[in-house]
């Protein structure tokens, strides 16, 4: 809908091209799922302008795919944590839903996040791991969107840039070590 379309720019993301979103309502929805479900391994990675206060207390989802709270991977979204913005992922289990958080860094400004889901699933900023978490994810096939969950009706809007956004089944280790270092050099910008 014209009213809830991100703004793109060449210049939004420090100088480079990005996807700004507005906190309140703006996203992008695909009415299908052409990554991995059910429980396929996969991996979320987002280079991205995060610009909410760690005053709201709000989460704040810049990818979610899969379907309702039970059956989704609603990675890559910030949360506070003890007044401090964090890196988080939130994901459908079998039985329930599991989050997992990044302690290691204040996700203020321009990161890149890494959403690591297999049997431990496990969020990453700027290459430092957090905390890790035994899951199998239970991933649906309803839906992917950019910049709020993939409820009916989106929830928790993405406050800031967008600049990539790339979803992968499984990685080696020297394909993960080469896509970081690539993703990271975007982001220092």
């Amino acid at each position: 809908e014209a009213t809830n379309k991100p703004t793109y720019s060449a210049t939004a993301f420090a100088g480079q091209p990005g996807i700004a979103f507005d906190g309140v309502g703006t996203l992008l929805t695909l009415g299908s799922v052409p990554f991995p479900t059910g429980s396929d391994e996969s991996q979320i990675f987002a280079v991205v302008q995060q610009d909410a206060l760690a005053a709201d207390a709000s989460a704040r989802v810049i990818v979610s795919y899969g379907g309702s709270a039970g059956a989704n991977r609603r990675d890559l979204r910030r949360n506070v944590v003890s007044a401090v913005n964090r890196g988080s992922i939130f994901y459908g289990q079998p039985g329930g839903t599991a989050t997992a958080n990044n302690s290691g860094v204040d996700l203020s400004s321009r990161h890149v996040l890494r959403g690591v889901f297999r049997a431990i699933s496990r969020i990453d900023v700027d290459g430092v791991a957090g905390t890790s978490g035994l899951a199998v994810a239970n991933t649906g096939t309803t839906r992917v969107r950019f910049g709020a969950t993939t409820g009916d009706t989106p929830a928790s809007p993405w406050q800031g840039v967008a600049r990539d956004i790339l979803v992968t089944g499984p990685l080696t280790a020297e394909q993960e070590t080469q896509l970081l270092a690539w993703l990271l050099s975007r982001r220092l910008v």
